[in-house]
């Protein structure tokens, strides 16, 4: 375990993706027994992993990994579900059709995706919203909704694999 730590302060990637490899079953572990959504759920998966190898040097190879991953991922789920309770800004929910500069046809293309937009959460409603109707930045948009850029990135990703999901599925039928 002693030469896995040394590796992971080296920044070695065989030596990063086994320590993942080793962390990873337990972070699940701890993070499901945390209510919440599945978005917020993969997020602090990986934010307990990012903080295990930025921390990595402060592990003692020579104690048992387990109880410290507990502890370490417990200590970040926490402090997650503290940070997203805090006060934020309130925004509106923003209209589907919105999102797109010229105001669509009945029958034109873009309403067709404001539709699909429409069955989307209200965050992801929300997330897509600021950053592509109202042209955004992730900071700028973490500081209204109280979330990290990284963490906006990832949403802003999901939900467009969501909505690809949802036209995939309409062109299917």
């Amino acid at each position: 375990m002693v030469k896995l730590v040394e590796g992971v302060r080296r920044r070695e990637p065989a030596s990063v993706e086994r320590w993942i490899g080793c962390c990873l079953p337990t972070v699940k572990t701890v993070v499901r027994n945390f209510h919440c959504d599945a978005d917020d759920r993969e997020d602090m998966v990986q934010e307990c992993l990012l903080h295990l190898c930025q921390h990595a040097p402060k592990y003692d190879g020579r104690k048992a990994l387990l109880p410290w991953v507990v502890v370490v991922s417990r200590n970040r789920c926490k402090n997650w579900i503290r940070y997203s309770r805090r006060p934020r800004q309130e925004i509106a929910n923003p209209d589907p059709a919105s999102l797109f500069p010229n105001p669509p046809d009945a029958n034109c293309e873009d309403m067709d995706l404001a539709t699909k937009v429409a069955a989307l959460t209200d965050i992801d409603r929300r997330i897509l919203g600021l950053r592509y109707g109202e042209e955004m930045s992730h900071r700028e948009i973490g500081k209204i909704i109280g979330m990290e850029p990284d963490a906006v990135r990832k949403r802003i990703s999901r939900a467009l694999i969501r909505l690809r999901e949802i036209a995939g599925g309409d062109e299917e039928s």
